[in-house]
């Protein structure tokens, strides 16, 4: 069943209007999402939402929270189309996703099973959702509708980094109001270094040499796409370094690849990104190579 509360004028892929598909469920997490949603919406000023409420066949009607979640939305001035279904979560959003550019969940996900830290729903849609995925902690910071909508965007140099990238550019070649701060963070240096002739000078111009060699491919794409970018290179703990560059560089999402930065990697999701998701203090898109 559906509900056209405000319909939207254009579907994903016609060049023009950027739809995003946000599942709810009530909880706060979706709520934060819908908030979200509507601000990142409002400040691209050329998108739309579809509101999804998947309800457990059998389930009985309360307060439907696609009502709730519209008014969000309808509140920052952003168009909006509600559906509510019955069945099952996974299945109801990976089709509904087929009619979005973007997928925009709440950390816990939707639905009854929340047995996975991230939300089972949630988890199970970072795997298998073509799209991008972007999700939202009910304690994520969000920005104010009027701001510049600035992403951080992660570079490691990989394959699913640079999906990141090819996105990042759409995104703000057609969106001026959207601003790009690239960021690698670089891992720890190799064994086979002579550490004993290894200066603070000759570390800090080691590391400077490794993220621009790492950021190279992702400068050149930003480039040719005629994006304007800022650029950032540090090294340490790689969580605690994105985070402060979000902070310092007023960042409203984090945008990175589904492997995440280094060789670690847990439950099919980079360690870093599944790190993220869960830790980050404003919202973190994931995207995977088509």
């Amino acid at each position: 069943m559906t509900a056209n509360a405000s319909a939207g004028t254009g579907e994903a892929g016609d060049g023009k209007r950027r739809r995003l598909l946000v599942p709810v469920d009530g909880s706060a997490p979706a709520e934060a999402a819908a908030r979200y949603a509507a601000r990142y919406a409002a400040q691209l000023g050329a998108a739309d939402v579809l509101i999804a409420h998947v309800r457990p066949a059998g389930t009985p009607a309360d307060v439907d929270p696609a009502l709730r979640a519209a008014e969000a939305v309808h509140a920052a001035g952003v168009a909006c189309t509600q559906t509510i279904e019955q069945g099952d979560a996974i299945q109801a959003i990976l089709r509904l996703a087929a009619r979005a550019d973007e997928i925009v969940i709440g950390r816990t996900g939707t639905g009854q099973a929340k047995e996975m830290v991230a939300g089972s729903v949630t988890q199970k849609i970072l795997l298998l959702a073509s799209c991008p995925v972007t999700v939202v902690g009910a304690d994520a910071a969000i920005s104010a509708a009027g701001s510049r909508h600035r992403l951080l965007l992660a570079v490691d140099g990989s394959a699913r980094a640079a999906a990141a990238v090819a996105y990042a550019c759409r995104l703000a070649a057609a969106h001026p109001a959207v601003a790009i701060e690239l960021v690698n963070v670089v891992g720890p240096i190799p064994p086979g270094f002579l550490w004993e002739s290894m200066t603070p000078q000759r570390l800090e111009r080691y590391y400077q040499e490794e993220g621009e060699r790492t950021l190279a491919g992702a400068r050149a794409a930003l480039a040719a796409a005629g994006v304007a970018f800022g650029q950032r290179i540090c090294s340490g703990y790689v969580i605690d370094r994105l985070r402060d560059a979000a902070r310092t560089g007023g960042c409203s999402r984090l945008v990175m690849g589904s492997s995440g930065h280094g060789t670690a990697s847990g439950a099919m999701l980079g360690s870093v990104a599944y790190r993220a998701i869960h830790a980050f203090p404003v919202p973190v898109t994931i995207v995977k190579p088509g």
